[in-house]
This record gives C-alpha cells, structure tokens and sequence, in this order.
C-alpha cells in the first residue's frame, strides 16, 4: 500500500494532457451541440454554474481552468483519499 500512496502522491497531469484533454471536451461539447435535448441540458447546466447564460460561454469557461487548477484539485482529492485510508 505505501508505493501506491507515494505514486499517488507524485501524480500530475502535463502540459500536453492538460491540452489534449481540453480539445477533447471542446469537441465532445461541439459534438453535443448537434443533439436539442443536449443543448437545454447544458444551457441549464451553465445557468446554475454560472448564473447567466448570456455572458460567459462554455468555451470561454473551459479557458479559465489552468493546467495549475487541475493540478491543485488531484492533489485535494488524493489528500483527501488519504484521510480515508
């Protein structure tokens, strides 16, 4: 159990994941575009998330998170995951 901790706790997410994982949902996004129910769904999920649906888009929302951000939130949750242990 030990090594499984400590590869967790060295886990990060490069340059070029971070990216390719962005370009990934964009197209899936782009790809949900084309179904109408999909459309209402997101367009309710981001007025909950962000509170109008008029001034921010999705793409714009996707560009705010940080390849730091992502880094941060693994290394929350693998805490976390370690309290539990």
């Amino acid at each position: 159990m030990p090594a499984v901790i400590d590869a967790l706790k060295n886990l990060t997410v490069t340059d070029e994941e971070f990216k390719a994982a962005k370009k990934a949902l964009k197209v899936d996004i782009a790809e949900q575009s084309l179904n109408p129910t999909a459309v209402v769904e997101a367009m309710g999920a981001h007025a909950l998330i962000v509170g109008d649906s008029e001034t921010t888009s999705t793409d714009t929302l996707i560009e705010m998170v940080s390849l730091a951000d992502v880094n941060v939130g693994i290394h929350f949750k693998i805490s976390n995951l370690m309290i539990l242990i």
